[in-house]
């Protein structure tokens, strides 16, 4: 049985349009609408703007949180690339060449002017890219997703910028190539927007925050039973890590800080790490802490190189001075000595 209902409604063009919608599309061949008031109509369509105006915000925001450029993401887990003072390349069991990638290295490798380094690049990226699948079909819809793709763009850049390769070697070249050479199961889980080029700038933040935790991870995997090795490590690494944190901390002076809020904030939260650290350090007792360098103390080594070349500067006139008394003490021995 068919219901039949009368549209009596006010003629107004939006109204027409939406009600000949849901007739002709939806309900011509089973109801037929008689609405009292063209006001269902005007809440109708008030409705249907609002959800599908919220499913476009959320369609911008998904877009948005795979498209804009996130490059700190993965230091949210950053023991999951940096575990007990090992990098990706050591934690995962083992590189396992693939053949995709003689073809692509002899190709890419060759055009980008390092054809060995491109062969290892793309080896151990499909080994680190297997490690973090580890088989999981569904892991485009996992949570570890992005940040671990965050992560891979993030060494891809870093190995293609000190690889030694031509000077105008990209990494979207890179990815335009590894994606052309039956690397199937790869690029099924990899879009432009994950691979990208990182600004210089960036990167160089990126690789001071990285080195960082690396040194901070060795740090933190002491174990305290050998006196004098725990002693040499807590000293070497922690004197690394003040290095590097005089060069982030001038990032993040009062002049530059309102440029790079995002690098200073993840800045601020490993020194929050370092600082647990160092709790961890005294309690074990003073013959270990006193060889754990504080960031709070961090020698300053501009301040000390600047101070070593004033000096020496300053000793360059004195031993010009020096050289003309010895110059002049030779010409009076040489004018009187032999008289």
């Amino acid at each position: 049985m068919k219901i039949s209902f009368i549209f009596s409604i006010k003629p107004h063009s939006y109204i027409f349009i939406v009600k000949n919608l849901i007739y002709h599309l939806f309900l011509k061949k089973y109801i037929k609408f008689y609405l009292i008031s063209y006001k269902f109509i005007y809440f109708l369509i008030k409705t249907i703007i609002f959800f599908y105006g919220y499913y476009i915000m959320q369609s911008c925001y998904k877009l948005l949180n795979y498209t804009t450029k996130g490059e700190y993401d993965f230091f949210k887990n950053i023991e999951r690339y940096i575990k007990d003072g090992k990098t990706i390349e050591d934690i995962i069991p083992t590189v396992v060449p693939s053949s995709d990638c003689n073809s692509f290295s002899k190709i890419w490798g060759i055009k980008s002017g390092n054809e060995i380094m491109a062969k290892n690049i793309c080896n151990i990226l499909v080994s680190i890219y297997k490690y973090f699948k580890n088989g999981n079909d569904r892991y485009r819809f996992e949570s570890n997703y992005k940040e671990d793709f965050t992560f891979l763009n993030y060494w891809v850049n870093w190995k293609i910028h000190e690889g030694m390769f031509n000077e105008n070697t990209t990494v979207k070249d890179f990815y335009d190539y590894i994606g052309s050479h039956a690397l199937s199961e790869l690029n099924y889980d990899v879009s432009n927007t994950l691979i990208y080029d990182i600004d210089k700038d960036d990167l160089y933040k990126l690789n001071i925050l990285y080195s960082l935790y690396e040194k901070y991870s060795k740090l933190n995997a002491i174990t305290y039973d050998n006196l004098d090795q725990d002693k040499q490590s807590l000293y070497s690494h922690s004197t690394a890590c003040c290095n590097d944190y005089n060069k982030a901390k001038y990032i993040c002076n009062d002049d530059n800080k309102n440029n790079n809020s995002k690098f200073c904030d993840k800045l601020n939260d490993f020194k929050s790490k370092y600082d647990k650290l160092e709790e961890k350090v005294v309690q074990q007792g003073s013959e270990f802490s006193d060889y754990f360098i504080k960031l709070s103390v961090c020698p300053n080594n501009k301040i000390i190189t600047t101070a070593v070349t004033g000096t020496v500067v300053g000793l360059i006139p004195l031993f010009g001075v020096l050289y003309k008394v010895s110059e002049l003490n030779i010409k009076l021995l040489i004018l009187y000595g032999y008289q």
